[in-house]
């Protein structure tokens, strides 16, 4: 299985020195940049994005996958920021596999130059794999035609009962105003 995530405008050099990479020195702040709903507690920070809020967000991606992030609904930049530094760990992973709770804990810890335990993310997901009995080589949800299916009229039914009903509170008048 591979999982990426593209973001080569935040991408940074790194150089050889001796023969090793060496992540380039962090500014003192760094500006927003990324995704709001998944950077990390650190760009909220202003501090110098680096392999641990690589981390951080794919911890994102996968809780909002598996159930949901808090502020995932949320626009506005300041009510996520908040959600994000006042809100507990034990509250983050509130349905989230017990095997991967350990996760955020041990991001915050990490400072910009540090090097993750990228292992400890790998074996994280091994282990709920083994709990329910899933394997590598097991096809994807989009690959089973009922569960295609269900996720078609899944998509079907939150059209037809929010988006639609929410487009149609928007009247245009002939200048395409509101």
């Amino acid at each position: 299985m591979s999982i990426v995530l593209s973001a080569s405008a935040i991408a940074k050099q790194s150089f050889g020195k001796d023969g090793k990479w060496v992540a380039r020195r962090a500014r003192g702040t760094a500006e927003f940049r990324g995704t709001l709903r998944y950077c990390s507690p650190n760009v909220h920070e202003k501090k110098e994005q680096g392999r641990r809020d690589d981390l951080w967000s794919l911890y994102y991606v996968f809780i909002e996958l598996h159930c949901g992030l808090p502020w995932q609904t949320l626009r506005d930049k300041q009510k996520v920021e908040l959600l994000k530094m006042h809100m507990s760990d034990k509250d983050l992973v509130l349905n989230f596999p017990v095997e991967l709770h350990g996760i955020v804990p041990y991001l915050r810890t990490l400072d910009y130059y540090q090097r993750p335990d990228y292992s400890m993310f790998y074996e994280g997901l091994l282990a709920v794999m083994k709990r329910v009995g899933a394997k590598a080589s097991d096809p994807y949800d989009w690959e089973n035609p009922e569960t295609v299916r269900n996720i078609a009229l899944r998509t079907k039914l939150v059209k037809l009962t929010v988006a639609i009903p929410l487009l149609n509170t928007f009247h245009l008048n002939q200048n395409g105003e509101r």
